[in-house]
């Protein structure tokens, strides 16, 4: 137990909403009554006995340390969740917290190596008209040209944008993004739920989260905005994704068939988009008109496409990278030890090993340190060199 510290009223609170527990369910499965722990989390009783601490340590599976340190200040602001209407607030302060500690891992990594720094432009649109040029404008910032985006993963890294992918346990929650700022530096978090098998609907989530990060306000809370205005934004940021995977200039070019629903088929495997985002996005740019539209939307859900489109199986869904690789560089080099990593990263985000493996997506055991027994010298049998015949 640490002993230069306090039990922290925070880290308690914190840990039982990361584990989707309300104060009874954390009472009942303790054996601690209710008002214990609440007065814990209040600060009218400063400390568990060791008991109860062991107890709420092990339902939890939080390290013990983890409630005694200091509440990191990540000076958080927006998240923005695609499912803010569909989703209660419990799940999103889940995945909330889930996110802050990522980005808990990524400060530490970024003690030893030197990550890309983030280059964005930002800028408020008017209208559509607008959000064209800004998809525009970043791409000749990005210096990407006019051509298909093969892997927006990867893309995003390279820019300094922190992504992660993990399962969010909520159909609702598929993806969202969180900005914090550390010493004047501002960061962005993306995270990208497993549970959305297609690649091309991965792309688009993350160009849409990108199209918060351009164009949206990150100060104000978006629980008090009107539901009018956030879907005004989430009409904005499919917009921006929209124009930043299919530039108009190129995009048109290729629509030779546009009223043909299995020449989206074909275009798929260049753009790298879905065939209903391709659809929509010849509608918007006043290629086929409101009739052609439904038509080939109408086909699309008579063809059973709606959730599984064809190429979904052979187009490979991209994963993030960046923390992978920061692991192996480390350990490669032998500047830290996986087991360090794990114990230090325990202290700071109170999890276990399989779990900060979850949420930084890299594959199980990346962080598991496997120990290979030497031989002991007595039962190393010197044999004599041989002569190795030709024949």
């Amino acid at each position: 137990m640490n002993s230069k510290s306090n039990f922290n009223k925070e880290m308690l609170k914190d840990a039982r909403i990361y584990r989707g527990m309300s104060i009874k369910d954390l009472a009942e499965k303790t054996n601690i009554s209710r008002q214990t722990i609440s007065q814990y989390e209040n600060g009218d009783i400063l400390q568990p006995n060791l008991e109860n601490l062991f107890k709420i340590s092990g339902v939890l599976n939080f390290s013990i340390n983890y409630f005694f340190n200091t509440k990191k200040d990540l000076n958080n602001y927006n998240t923005y969740f695609r499912a803010l209407l569909s989703s209660n607030k419990k799940q999103r302060q889940i995945q909330e917290l889930k996110v802050e500690k990522t980005f808990l891992v990524y400060r530490y990594l970024k003690q030893f190596l030197d990550f890309p720094k983030l280059e964005i432009i930002q800028k408020e649109p008017k209208n559509e008209n607008d959000i064209e040029k800004i998809a525009l404008e970043l791409r000749n910032y990005w210096g990407l040209g006019l051509e298909p985006i093969k892997n927006m993963i990867n893309l995003l890294e390279k820019k300094g944008i922190i992504i992660t992918s993990f399962n969010t346990n909520n159909s609702d929650i598929d993806a969202f993004s969180k900005k914090f700022k550390i010493d004047n530096e501002e960061y962005y978090c993306m995270v990208l739920g497993n549970d959305k098998k297609s690649a091309v609907r991965r792309q688009f989530c993350a160009a849409h989260e990108l199209g918060h990060i351009i164009m949206h306000d990150w100060n104000e809370n978006l629980e008090d905005i009107s539901n009018e205005e956030f879907r005004k934004r989430e009409k904005e940021a499919n917009y921006f994704a929209a124009a930043f995977l299919m530039p108009k200039e190129t995009f048109l070019k290729d629509l030779i068939y546009e009223k043909n629903l299995n020449f989206y088929v074909e275009l798929k495997m260049k753009w790298r988009v879905s065939i209903s985002a391709m659809i929509m996005r010849a509608y918007n740019l006043k290629v086929l008109n409101e009739n052609q539209y439904q038509y080939l939307i109408k086909k699309i859900s008579y063809n059973g496409w709606r959730n599984e489109e064809p190429l979904d199986d052979i187009i490979q869904k991209e994963e993030p990278k960046l923390f992978k690789r920061s692991i192996d560089l480390l350990v490669d080099n032998s500047i830290i030890s996986k087991s360090e990593i794990v114990n230090n990263l325990r202290e700071e985000t109170g999890l276990d090993r399989e779990e900060i493996e979850n949420l930084i997506s890299v594959p199980d055991d990346t962080l598991l340190e496997i120990k290979v027994k030497k031989p002991e010298n007595d039962n190393i049998v010197i044999l004599p060199k041989r002569k190795i015949s030709n024949s």
